[in-house]
């Protein structure tokens, strides 16, 4: 008769009497385990406390009845657990010390808080003395420690593998939603894990993160970004290129991008720059010569921006789309052509009162004029026209006039030439425009020429005046421009203007401070 045959009547009974358990763990109490004895006494201590619920949950909602026929089992079973742990001389006995704190730091984890379904005040406080127990025996301060630890001389080193290897037979695609607590307890296992003890071990975290992305349930995918997310930052890019858990991430990645609800969205988005931060390109070029994985990113953001018409979606995608647009750098100007379709499109319809949508195309166009001015100068007539068409339709009263004409401001830098004449060609044309637009367009012109005659002036005079100008010109109108142009410049322009005669040389080419 083997000594753990009470155990295993105890799984096919299920029986909640105490006495049964109780004689379970004294039939054991000081016997000496081979290897394999322990292996699988772990295996069955883990059967006995992560009993299965009654079914599989299609709602992915459970409530408290569905756990009442494993409570008071499992309370238990756990207590009796705590006091052969305790009295266990592992030396004598001959177990393998890190198996059995390895089961322990399990039933832990299942009951480490007393709001879980699956638990209560009372399985809290005894998971709190297995806790103690558990880092008196390992000389950790805590079990973070304990599950990241590094050195391999440590007889302890590998707990988290034996952790993850007694769930295994839990965690199956097929059978793991009836086991929500070893589920549970898996993810905190992750979480408590840092450092290079991740990259270690992404071989056996990656498949936790995956079986939840793999759920048809947005709510597990968002708790599968969350794991990964916490393996991100934990691990490098190499440790991701060698491993092949790259390939395996782009292809979730791609996919769920398709997904329309908004709250995976709105999980998905952060981790995704997380990601393109952490894997963009680094090469010694100015960009990528080659297509990307970000460009991939890119090209279904941008279908799902040409095809969306709902609002809250609308917002969502246009919202990172900047951050997207800047982790690809000057590798954007090969999206331009579908990219300012898009623009057009969502600058001529409204938002809301909030105008989030558009606000976040006006930063999107600001990071291009940043990153790749001189490829967005052959786009120049259409986008132009875009923002001159949304300061038309704008009120004084709208709080996107603001941002708007700052914009505008700052893409008239690209080509002054045609922005030149495309405002002259509207002024000319139209003798009924609103006066605040026509009050607009005069100030871009005398911004383009004023800008223009300080070229001109600069370049010709600048060498016939010298740095001793500082202490002799004292005009607030100099400093307006110390912080665009070169101080010496400004107060050579300064008295350039003043040799003039101040005001008429100031009026005449419409020059205003």
């Amino acid at each position: 008769m083997s000594i753990l045959d009470d155990f295993r009547s105890l799984i096919s009974n299920n029986t909640v009497n105490p006495c049964n358990i109780q004689t379970a763990f004294t039939a054991i109490h000081g016997i000496t385990f081979t290897k394999s004895e322990a292996e699988e006494a772990s295996a069955l201590f883990l059967k006995l406390c992560y009993v299965p619920i009654p079914h599989e949950n299609d709602s992915c909602i459970y409530g408290k009845e569905e756990f009442d026929s494993q409570r008071d089992f499992s309370l238990n079973f756990v207590q009796s657990f705590l006091n052969w742990f305790r009295s266990v001389d592992f030396e004598v006995s001959g177990v393998s010390t890190f198996w059995m704190i390895s089961i322990a730091s399990l039933f832990y984890l299942q009951y480490s808080d007393c709001d879980f379904l699956w638990g209560s005040t009372e399985h809290f406080s005894v998971a709190q003395h297995l806790k103690k127990t558990i880092l008196e025996l390992s000389s950790f301060e805590s079990l973070e420690q304990l599950f990241s630890i590094n050195e391999a001389s440590n007889v302890l080193f590998k707990v988290p593998e034996c952790m993850i290897f007694l769930l295994k037979p839990l965690l199956d695609k097929n059978v793991w939603k009836r086991y929500p607590a070893a589920v549970n307890s898996a993810r905190l296992l992750l979480y408590s894990t840092s450092g290079r003890k991740v990259g270690e071990l992404t071989n056996l975290y990656m498949p936790i993160a995956l079986l939840h992305l793999d759920d048809y349930w947005p709510s597990n995918k968002i708790i599968g970004l969350q794991l990964l997310s916490h393996l991100l930052q934990n691990i490098t890019s190499t440790q991701l290129q060698w491993t092949g858990h790259c390939d395996v991430i782009n292809e979730v990645l791609l996919k769920l991008l398709h997904y329309t609800e908004l709250e995976l969205l709105e999980a998905l988005y952060p981790f995704l720059l997380q990601y393109l931060e952490k894997i963009k390109y680094k090469g010694p070029f100015r960009f990528s010569q080659e297509w990307t994985f970000t460009d991939s990113i890119l090209e279904i953001l941008e279908r799902n921006l040409m095809c969306e018409s709902q609002l809250a979606l609308r917002r969502i995608h246009t919202k990172h789309l900047s951050a997207v647009l800047s982790l690809l750098g000057k590798s954007s100007c090969r999206h331009l052509v579908i990219l300012i379709p898009i623009f057009r499109d969502y600058l001529i319809h409204r938002d809301s009162n909030n105008e989030e949508t558009r606000l976040n195309i006006i930063n999107s166009i600001e990071t291009l004029i940043e990153i790749c001015p001189e490829r967005l100068s052959g786009y120049h007539s259409e986008v132009f026209g875009c923002l001159l068409r949304a300061v038309y339709e704008l009120t004084p009263q709208d709080i996107l006039v603001e941002s708007v004409e700052n914009l505008v401001l700052k893409f008239v830098a690209i080509d002054t030439k045609n922005s030149t004449h495309i405002l002259e060609e509207i002024l000319s044309q139209s003798d009924d425009l609103p006066l605040n637009f026509k009050s607009f367009c005069n100030k871009v012109l005398c911004k383009i020429n004023s800008s223009k005659i300080y070229r001109s002036l600069i370049s010709t005079y600048k060498r016939k005046f010298t740095i001793q100008c500082i202490r002799t010109v004292n005009d607030s109108r100099v400093l307006r421009f110390c912080s665009s142009n070169n101080i010496l410049l400004c107060i050579a322009f300064n008295n350039i203007a003043f040799i003039f005669d101040n005001q008429k040389f100031l009026s005449k080419y419409s020059i205003k401070f």
